[in-house]
């Protein structure tokens, strides 16, 4: 009976995550500065996701340098 919930379990998180994903296609992600609702999805699922996760690959791609914001 264990291993039913188990894999019910998992099959319900793969089905919520590519829901989600569907949901990061949404213009919303290309912003510099991550949403309410990515956020809470990031805290939910435990890993960086859609602007947020956006927002943190950006800041960890920016250079202090010629053609960055910071000119």
């Amino acid at each position: 009976m264990a291993n039913v919930e188990e894999v019910v379990k998992a099959a319900a998180l793969v089905i919520a995550r590519a829901a989600l994903n569907l949901f990061a296609v949404d213009q919303h992600r290309w912003s510099d500065r991550p949403c309410p609702t990515c956020r809470q999805i990031t805290a939910m699922i435990g890993e960086p996701w859609g602007c947020y996760a956006y927002q943190l690959r950006k800041k960890s791609t920016d250079h202090d340098g010629p053609g960055t914001d910071a000119d």
